[in-house]
């Protein structure tokens, strides 16, 4: 699932003006799978992880190319997906 919206508003805010203090020039990705047998688990989860971690360079790389300040200062994870903070099990 993609959310995708123009973060121009979004960005004009510094990342400590407000309680969300995760803005920036990016948008939600969720990776979401599901299977009916259980002898797929292993390739499902691999695909979700590798699809998670194909993004997650690409973040870093869009970001190191270069981008506004308040995009920097953001950290690219939302508490409500899982992310680096909250590993796959």
């Amino acid at each position: 699932m993609f959310e995708f919206f123009s973060p121009r508003k979004i960005i004009q805010v510094p990342q400590r003006e407000t309680a969300f203090a995760n803005r920036g020039a990016y948008f939600n990705i969720n990776f979401s799978s599901c299977w009916t047998k259980e002898e797929n688990d292993a390739a499902g989860r691999e695909w979700v992880r590798a699809a998670a971690a194909k993004t997650k360079e690409f973040l870093k790389v869009s970001m190191a190319k270069g981008t506004d300040s308040v995009t920097q200062e953001g950290v690219g994870e939302y508490a409500n997906y899982d992310s680096e903070s909250s590993p796959l099990e």
